[in-house]
């Protein structure tokens, strides 16, 4: 979900061809009911019909607001803006399309599309001309992609998120061949035969080669995952990492990593900074790619990457920026040892080593004496210097993207009980790309 009333007012940009479109908007967030969805779409005013007042009924499931509206993009991209009066607003839903004849064709090359994604985020279907293909998901993985009402793709993979195996058509089954940063180098079939070959640019942009060397301007089997296992779509040049999409030609995505961003939009940066420090620092922060590392990085939610992963081994960095009263020397020693510790050792099929760096991505704010610690928003931690070292362990665990698991017996780790240790559940779980998850935790 996209909140739009932060302070400074958040806007919500889509790049599109200048044109007409239709734009379809569904705000909400089911665990609240204060909701005043007031909002600006390309500077057409949508007012709620049912704002937000402490003394009315609310819905227990949520206050939602549907809306629609016809719209002119000049300037290459949609916006849509908080009006006076918002509260509390979050999208969850937006369809764009454009309207016959006014928009979506004014980039050579690229063909217009249409997007609909469900309330976690997750691409549902697109529609390209007259083709809509639906994905179908086993969690964050797509398993089966339809045209219309036919089954026309099935996906098997290993054990990392973007690691296919093999897909199922109706020509049969392809495989498929990956380097060691889930590139899909190769798709060959049953027989061992070359189906196609594939090469990329630092950034991903993807070259189709057929079996006899040619190269073709796109995939003649009708393969889009590439580049780090993720998906290209031809219609857009635009490779797309579940959170957000990279253009390979800029080498960094065209939105905002939306964990990232809570820092700079809480004013979570030391105050000592200079501000073209802090820009720079947003800048790299909000659209790069992989800390510019891309030949050894990957980062399968298109959120903050601090995962390397080579074969099976797994190094794991923790930017963390320690303040606060209690923020004493040996806390610090104290709380990052835990850390480095308590995350790294043999977990399953991975060897993982964790390193916490000074940065300003995770902020720990180390009070005096003892109390609660806690975890807000993903990014921003409270840790009572008495604490327990396992108290720091379990707070990183949601720095990198895990929930808590009080109360399931099944998951007996350091997301459920300080006397455990990370487990390997906890490693797949990070591998998968829930960093996503930004948890609120009390323990």
């Amino acid at each position: 979900m996209k909140r739009l009333n932060q302070v400074p007012a958040a806007n919500w940009d889509l790049a599109l061809p200048n044109g007409q479109y239709t734009v379809r908007l569904v705000m909400g967030d089911p665990s609240f009911q204060d909701q005043t969805n007031h909002i600006k779409i390309e500077g057409v005013t949508y007012t709620d019909t049912d704002p937000y007042d402490d003394d009315q009924d609310v819905d227990a499931f949520g206050d939602f607001d549907e809306v629609t509206r016809t719209v002119t993009i000049t300037d290459g991209k949609l916006t849509l803006s908080p009006s006076s009066g918002c509260y509390n607003t979050k999208l969850v839903f937006i369809e764009v399309t454009p309207l016959s004849g006014g928009g979506g064709t004014a980039t050579p090359g690229l063909a217009a599309a249409t997007y609909k994604y469900d309330a976690l985020g997750r691409r549902l279907q697109k529609t390209v001309g007259a083709v809509a293909t639906t994905f179908v998901h086993d969690g964050d993985q797509v398993v089966a992609e339809y045209e219309g009402s036919t089954l026309k793709r099935r996906y098997i993979y290993g054990t990392y998120i973007d690691e296919p195996l093999a897909r199922v058509t109706s020509a049969g089954t392809q495989y498929y061949h990956q380097n060691r940063i889930y590139s899909v180098m190769a798709l060959s079939n049953q027989s061992g035969q070359l189906a196609e070959r594939y090469g990329y640019t630092p950034y991903g942009k993807r070259r189709v080669v057929s079996p006899g060397g040619a190269t073709l301007a796109a995939s003649a089997v009708g393969n889009q995952v590439g580049f780090t296992g993720r998906y290209h779509d031809g219609e857009t040049g635009l490779t797309y990492f579940r959170a957000r999409y990279q253009d390979a030609e800029l080498g960094r995505f065209v939105g905002r990593d939306q964990l990232a961003n809570a820092d700079f939009r809480a004013g979570w940066f030391p105050r000592t900074l200079p501000p073209t420090a802090v820009l720079g620092m947003q800048a790299r922060q909000l659209y790069g790619f992989a800390k510019q590392r891309p030949a050894t990085l990957v980062d399968p939610s298109g959120l903050y990457a601090d995962v390397v992963v080579n074969g099976n081994q797994v190094t794991i960095t923790i930017p963390i920026d320690f303040a606060g009263p209690g923020a004493t020397d040996a806390a610090v020693s104290n709380f990052t040892t835990a850390i480095e510790q308590g995350w790294s050792g043999q977990f399953g099929e991975y060897q993982v080593t964790t390193n916490v760096v000074q940065g300003y991505e995770n902020q720990v704010e180390i009070t005096s004496g003892d109390g609660r610690a806690y975890t807000k928003d993903g990014v921003y931690v409270t840790l009572p210097e008495a604490r327990p070292p396992e108290s720091a362990v379990h707070e990183a665990g949601h720095l990198l993207g895990l929930p808590d698991t009080y109360g399931n017996s099944s998951a007996d780790d350091i997301m459920n009980r300080l006397a455990s240790l990370p487990n390997a559940q906890a490693i797949l779980d990070i591998l998968k790309g829930n960093s996503q998850v930004a948890p609120r935790c009390g323990r």
